[in-house]
Parts: structure tokens; C-alpha cells; sequence
């Protein structure tokens, strides 16, 4: 199954209320690959960005400080950036700017430097929830769930 399929999946069972799953599916994919770092991300998207009733700060947090001491992360960057927005939203603003800022410097030379702003990445993170939450809905009433019949 492919890393994004992977989190869409994850996501309907937070979705339809099973954490307990979703944690299980993460903590079995992350413990086969540490280093999939949207894989931390979408864990704790799952109690934060993506949540709308329910949502758990810190615990978001915690999972992305614990996907951030995983030796070679991939994706270090954008995990930064999810960071960052996640201080923001427990109203940490200057941490979440130093977060950014070491972003910023740890990301390869580009010739726009603001291709790796908070704001792309929360447009990004946008466009992935549309496209997981299809995803979602999708799995939902392949599970028979919301169906009246």
C-alpha cells in the first residue's frame, strides 16, 4: 500500500472514531519504517490539523518531537513546518517562528526562499486534507458505515 493511501486510511479511522486503530496502524508502519516522515506528520495530524472535534495539541506535538529524533528523517522539513504550526496553534508564536527559521536554514538553496514558508506548507497541508478526507469518505461507506439500507 502506498505511504499516502497509508495515511488516508489512518485518517477515516480517526474520522469514524477509532483511534486506538489509527495509533496501531502508525505506530506498526513507523515501527517498520522510523524514517517516513509524513507518516509522523499524518499521526499527528490526527489530533490536530485534520480533527475538528477532539483535538489533542500535545499530543500532535509529541508525536512530531518523536518523529523529529529519528536519525535521517525524511521529510524533515515539511515536519518542522508542522511543528511550527502546531506551537502556533497553542499559542506559541515565537517558538513556532524559531521553528520556521531552522527550517529555513536546514532546506536546500532555492531560488525563491519563500517555496518553504509556513504558508505553502499549510496550503499543502490543505490540498492533502481535501484529497485525503476524499479518501475518508470513500472508506467510510466502502465499510458500510452512514449507509440507511
Amino acid at each position: 500500500m502506498s505511504e499516502n493511501r497509508r495515511r488516508a486510511l489512518a485518517e477515516s479511522y480517526f474520522e469514524l472514531g477509532e483511534t486506538a486503530k489509527a495509533e496501531a496502524l502508525y505506530r506498526d508502519w513507523l515501527h517498520a519504517d522510523p524514517r517516513w516522515g509524513w507518516g509522523w506528520i499524518g499521526w499527528s495530524d490526527g489530533y490536530g490539523l485534520t480533527r475538528t472535534k477532539l483535538q489533542d495539541w500535545q499530543r500532535a506535538e509529541q508525536i512530531l518531537r518523536e518523529g523529529l529524533a529519528v536519525d535521517q528523517v525524511r521529510d524533515r522539513l515539511d515536519m518542522l513546518e508542522r511543528l511550527a504550526d502546531v506551537c502556533e496553534e497553542q499559542g506559541r508564536k515565537g517558538e513556532a517562528t524559531e521553528l520556521r527559521k531552522e527550517a529555513k536554514r536546514s532546506a536546500p538553496q532555492l531560488e525563491s526562499p519563500d517555496k518553504r514558508s509556513g504558508a505553502m506548507s499549510r496550503a499543502r497541508a490543505g490540498a492533502e486534507r481535501s484529497s485525503r478526507s476524499a479518501a475518508a469518505v470513500n472508506l467510510t461507506f466502502a465499510l458500510g458505515v452512514g449507509r440507511t439500507t
